[in-house]
């Protein structure tokens, strides 16, 4: 009897700790994603992408060598500690902060698609609206906003007086294209006295700034939209339920998927750097919000935190802070950035499918003096 349990032990040993040395490679990869530049190192973002999934996978193996007794278990445990700081950049703290002076709302609309429910635009749009007003922001910065009635400024002014805030502006996404399919926009309870857009080498506005004349002093506001994957329905479901590992789905989906993917992370690298030197040409201080279509294991958000910009949500957020509504799990993809001047209060995904997004709530403010 001794002898065919060691059979056995032995023959799950020997599967367990190959799959366990493979999965904390790609563990290991999707860590190290963040310090390569997309354009020049274009698999790596892939393996980024999928960090939570290989850490949690990572983490299962340690739990399953640590019960057979094998000695590989410490080097998964030393990985997951030596990883452990970008894994938290997943998962809010619930700190109390003490910036509660402000309080601002972004979201990526969907175009007032809705998800998951087969309302019109307009009630889309009337109960995004009416979310915004029970939130009692004093700013909202909304990505895709599209027009219902195809007078967009008419929508905006409707869409804003719905929220009960007066001050508002908006850039479109692409200039060149005339009508204003999508827009940026920026909602304020205070006066906006300059605003404009941020502009891509790609010839896309990945944003739109307002310059707000707040009680705490003016400050810039930057609504950012950085490119999308745009995958259809059939990649969403692929990836978010590991049906791209089908080999009949790899032969018929995996060239066109991979393509698509990689073209859209040297893209999105571009538009950090192009965002980066617009934010770094303004003397005031800065919020940047919006849906920035990248993880925290990735290129875009070492980035930012390398040009000394605060993500709001690990320290000051509660749980997982996964924002994207649909069939990828786990994604964290929308964000509130702080320059040094601000310091931050609370942060809380709201989990209401009004869109593909969820709602995100930042309360900041002035840093107080030491």
């Amino acid at each position: 009897m001794n002898s065919i349990t060691s059979l056995i032990r032995k023959s799950v040993i020997t599967l367990t700790v190959p799959l366990s040395l493979v999965i904390a490679i790609l563990l290991a990869l999707s860590a190290t994603a963040q310090f390569f530049n997309p354009i020049q190192a274009e698999l790596m973002p892939l393996f980024g992408l999928f960090f939570p999934v290989f850490f949690i996978l990572t983490f299962l193996s340690l739990i399953a060598l640590i019960l057979l007794s094998n000695r590989f278990a410490f080097v998964l445990l030393f990985l997951l500690v030596t990883v452990t700081p970008l894994a938290l950049f997943y998962v809010g703290r619930n700190q109390a902060g003490m910036g509660n002076s402000n309080n601002l709302l972004t979201m990526n609309v969907h175009g007032f698609r809705g998800h998951g429910n087969s309302g019109s635009m307009l009630e889309n749009a009337s109960n995004i609206a009416e979310l915004i007003k029970s939130s009692n922001p004093d700013f909202v910065c909304l990505q895709e906003f599209r027009s219902w009635t195809g007078d967009i400024v008419s929508d905006i002014e409707t869409f804003a007086g719905l929220t009960g805030l007066n001050h508002f502006s908006h850039s479109i996404y692409w200039p060149k294209g005339g009508r204003a399919s999508d827009i940026h926009l920026i909602i304020s309870r205070y006066p906006i006295i300059k605003y404009g857009p941020v502009n891509a080498r790609t010839g896309r506005n990945l944003g739109h700034f307002a310059d707000i004349d707040s009680p705490e002093g003016v400050f810039r506001l930057v609504s950012v939209h950085l490119v999308s994957f745009s995958l259809d329905k059939t990649e969403i479901t692929m990836l978010g339920q590991g049906e791209i590992m089908d080999r009949e789905n790899v032969r018929k989906y995996a060239p066109r998927l991979s393509g698509k993917l990689t073209n859209t992370f040297r893209i999105r690298a571009m538009e950090t750097e192009d965002l980066l030197q617009f934010t770094n040409k303004s003397a005031l201080p800065l919020v940047l919000a919006g849906d920035f279509n990248d993880t925290p294991a990735s290129f875009m958000h070492r980035s930012l935190r390398k040009a000394g910009l605060t993500d709001t949500h690990p320290r000051f957020g509660k749980g997982i802070g996964a924002t994207y509504a649909g069939r990828l799990p786990l994604l964290r993809i929308d964000y509130v950035f702080l320059s040094p001047a601000f310091e931050a209060g609370t942060s809380n995904v709201v989990r209401t499918k009004l869109s593909d997004h969820y709602p995100l709530i930042v309360t900041f403010g002035k840093r107080k003096p030491l």
